[in-house]
């Protein structure tokens, strides 16, 4: 208590400049910028790795069509070949 009354007393004649306002404003608003955006990263790139993933394991498990024969094509289509 006795600090906050010598503060006020101190400080009782401090004005900020004109400009003060704006500048605090900005800095706010920039600020909540990239709280946006890392929130935005953060919901994101998880799923987008794991979507990359799924999809790079699913491409190398798939046998080259062109390897197989024509009649095989038909089993690989039907599921029937590993």
């Amino acid at each position: 208590m006795l600090a906050r009354q010598l503060l006020r007393a101190h400080h009782a004649e401090v004005d900020p400049d004109a400009g003060f306002a704006a500048r605090v404003s900005m800095k706010l608003e920039a600020r909540g910028a990239e709280l946006a955006l890392g929130w935005a990263v953060r919901q994101v790139l998880p799923p987008a790795t794991a979507l990359a993933a799924v999809l790079a394991a699913w491409w190398v498990s798939v046998p080259d069509p062109s390897l197989l024969a024509a009649d095989d094509l038909m089993v690989w289509l039907a599921g029937g070949l590993p």
